[in-house]
């Protein structure tokens, strides 16, 4: 007897790659999850992060979710376990690829977007904060020979100018020496558009954005995404 009323879900939906399915007249052995009833006031994402960013996430972290379902309705969440070791290959990856799975459980009332198992989500984990600091878009610093740089406008002319960078995100590349708040730096290398080649074998710089400009401010880097 159903402890009240809701959803089945046929099988085991902790292990939602399990392609084996519960048919009429098969045995069922001892201990096997055959049927779930899901407690939908309580709601968490599992996601699949790869190898290169696992170190970075860890409990505790703060997220932001988004159900496509839920009329894009962002949702806050917390990352309540990181697996210790990596998931098991199945076909929608590569056998080079190494990923862990991280539950993140939802906070707040949910009970409005009527969330259903299953659905997909967009997760965001916020790995890291700056504040105070410099930072221009990412797009503007271009490395060569392990330097990084970044063209100042001066005028009607733009200069290359060595910088020091810091980690920052996917939007931004923090500052640490070079230039200064209220700089313009351009979002493209200008070098490359009149024919210079700036860049080393084996060490293309990065390709243009537009020919846009962009200043240099203290910003707080948008959330990381790993």
């Amino acid at each position: 007897t159903a402890p009240g009323p809701g959803l089945v879900i046929y099988g085991d939906a902790r292990n939602p790659f399990e392609e084996r399915q519960v048919k009429v007249g098969e045995m069922v052995y001892s201990g096997q999850p055959f049927l779930t009833l899901p407690d939908l006031s309580e709601m968490q994402v599992v996601v699949s992060i790869h190898e290169a960013d696992i170190s970075r996430v860890q409990p505790g972290l703060k997220c932001f979710v988004v159900v496509e379902s839920a009329n894009e309705t962002p949702v806050d969440g917390e990352v309540v376990k990181v697996a210790p070791v990596a998931a098991s290959q199945n076909r929608r990856w590569s056998e080079d690829s190494k990923r862990f799975n991280v539950e993140i459980s939802l906070r707040g009332d949910i009970s409005k977007l009527k969330l259903k198992p299953g659905l997909t989500a967009r997760v965001e984990i916020q790995t890291g904060e700056k504040k105070g600091v410099l930072a221009v878009p990412a797009q503007a610093v271009f490395a060569q020979r392990g330097k990084f740089y970044v063209f100042k406008r001066d005028g009607k002319s733009a200069s290359r100018v060595e910088v020091a960078i810091e980690d920052g995100n996917a939007q931004f590349s923090v500052i640490k020496s070079g230039i200064a708040e209220g700089d313009e730096v351009l979002l493209y290398n200008p070098e490359a558009i009149d024919g210079a080649a700036p860049a080393a074998a084996g060490e293309p710089e990065k390709p243009a954005a537009g020919p846009a400009a962009g200043p240099a401010g203290a910003q707080k880097p948008a959330r990381g995404k790993p």
